[in-house]
């Protein structure tokens, strides 16, 4: 929905680069990620979230990151505090 919204707004998304796109798939644990990725689980994997920023930010077209979190309480704590410690690593 967050997708449909920013495209609205005239937002490009760019696809990955297969290495890119392959890279954020292996943190991910899930194939077939495209623009926008769905990084399922990071609540049960608190720094896989900020593995595939990690990936993701590896992509020259790539400039924002927009991430949309369902956890709550000590997990979107523990995902957001992942996170933080990425930003350095992704621009």
């Amino acid at each position: 929905m967050s997708a449909d919204h920013l495209s609205d707004l005239g937002w490009e998304l760019p696809g990955y680069v297969p290495e890119i796109r392959e890279g954020m798939e292996r943190e991910a644990r899930k194939t077939g990620i495209l623009n926008p990725a769905d990084v399922p689980g990071s609540w049960a994997d608190n720094p896989r979230m900020a593995r595939v920023m990690r990936e993701a930010g590896k992509q020259p077209d790539v400039d924002t990151i927009f991430i949309i979190s369902g956890a709550g309480g000590n997990q979107a704590k523990n995902v957001a505090s992942e996170v933080l410690k990425a930003i350095p690593d992704v621009g």
